[in-house]
């Protein structure tokens, strides 16, 4: 590569004209044939595959999509094509996985689960997707699960948002609201953690600091009318004002 780059480095810029015109030429005239290809995700995967794109990554989004429209024989289809190329995929198994489940075939659900959660890039998913399996099939609380998985990416805020909400959803509200005190100790910024910890709050009747957190989170967002709106209910509720 570096040989590569030292060679292209020497090449005068009239001979780099020559080469990159026609290029960005042909890539522009590419984009424009194959705009009307963003219509749609099926036409855009479909006719990337016939256009010489089909690898294994191209099958497993095909297989998404056909799970999102609930065409479950479809998406194994392209799963199993996805894995005849590539046995390792990690979101092929994820995909598997998800297919598995929503056909209520557990054991097979978490065997694909197994192979998925051996990879970094997809660990996180695949634990969220095995606290759902295990309280779905077998009732099991599923926050400590939650928990692994938030713990894998700890400023990651969706699969904290994801765990907070379990542990609230399942009475430990205090301990929620805990958590993302913490969790805002490291990340303050984000308008929609503050509107949280405001609701977590307000369900424990901690009035002026669900206030405070409402109010955090309208400054940081102007168009958040809903932290705005449960804001001027608690400050009626605190005042003594009905409604």
């Amino acid at each position: 590569f570096i040989a590569a780059a030292a060679t292209w480095q020497r090449v005068s810029p009239a001979w780099t004209a020559l080469v990159l015109v026609p290029w960005v030429g042909w890539l522009g005239l590419r984009t424009w044939q194959r705009q009307f290809d963003w219509e749609d995700q099926r036409t855009f995967l479909t006719r990337t595959i016939q256009a010489g794109g089909d690898t294994a990554r191209m099958r497993v989004q095909l297989a998404n999509l056909e799970l999102s429209e609930g065409k479950l024989d479809r998406a194994e289809e392209q799963f199993a094509v996805a894995l005849a190329r590539n046995p390792k995929l990690p979101f092929a198994h994820l995909g598997v996985a998800a297919l598995h489940t929503s056909r209520g075939e557990f054991t097979a659900a978490r065997d694909a689960l197994v192979k998925a959660e051996a990879h970094p890039a997809v660990a996180l998913t695949a634990r969220q997707i095995r606290a759902s399996l295990d309280y779905r099939e077998r009732k099991i609380d599923p926050v400590p699960v939650l928990r692994e998985a938030a713990d894998l990416q700890p400023l990651y805020w969706p699969a904290r948002e994801r765990y907070i909400e379990a542990l609230d959803q399942s009475g430990r509200t205090a301990e929620a609201a805990a958590e993302l005190r913490a969790f805002l100790g490291k990340q303050s910024f984000r308008a929609e953690s503050w509107a949280l910890l405001g609701h977590l709050l307000a369900k424990l009747h901690n009035l002026q600091p669900a206030i405070d957190s409402f109010e955090e989170a309208m400054r940081l967002d102007i168009r958040d009318h809903e932290s705005r709106h449960r804001r001027d209910i608690l400050l009626r509720i605190k005042a003594g004002a009905p409604g």
